[in-house]
């Protein structure tokens, strides 16, 4: 996937000492990045072990890891991953980030996003204070990536199935 974000920074103003009309400065020139990374998406159906699921499976998630990290994957959006928390975060390949699975045991959502891929050339590699959740549950979450040259909000989910109550997916398409 190639994404192009045009980023020009705005003009500034200086704050007039008496009510006087503000003059703009001249424009900065803008920049063009052309930023190219790949996102996977998978329902990993869990990511839990033992009877009550509290028990990130380890061996999987790792294989997990290296598998994605092969594949070149800058983002991964892991659904029904059943997690009571998230382990391993001090992994070689991934910064994680999460949403619990429901006190019954059920849903659970990832987001992982590479340690070691920059999303464009030369640029740096991202780190956890440049990533935000910006919402989530345990069916979804959504996510701002800001890096120093662009940014953008990525959106993971596991909308209800048809067996689930019809108002269940029109609340989650209205969260969303």
């Amino acid at each position: 996937t190639i994404l192009c974000h045009q980023l020009a920074a705005p003009t500034k103003c200086q704050m007039p000492v008496k009510s006087v009309k503000c003059q703009a400065q001249p424009q900065l020139p803008q920049h063009l990045v052309e930023v190219e990374f790949t996102i996977a998406t998978a329902n990993v159906l869990t990511l839990a072990e033992g009877p009550d699921r509290a028990i990130p499976h380890r061996t999987r998630q790792r294989l997990l890891f290296e598998q994605f990290h092969e594949a070149q994957c800058h983002v991964v959006c892991l659904q029904e991953t059943r997690h009571k928390r998230i382990t391993d975060r001090s992994n070689d390949h991934y910064h994680i980030i999460g949403h619990q699975a429901t006190p019954a045991g059920q849903d659970g959502i990832q987001m992982w996003i590479s340690k070691k891929l920059p999303f464009y050339k030369n640029g740096p590699i991202i780190t956890p204070k440049q990533i935000f959740v910006i919402d989530s549950d345990s069916t979804y979450m959504i996510t701002k990536l800001q890096m120093p040259r662009w940014r953008c909000i990525i959106v993971t989910g596991r909308a209800p199935h048809a067996g689930r109550p019809e108002h269940e997916g029109e609340q989650f398409w209205e969260i969303i």
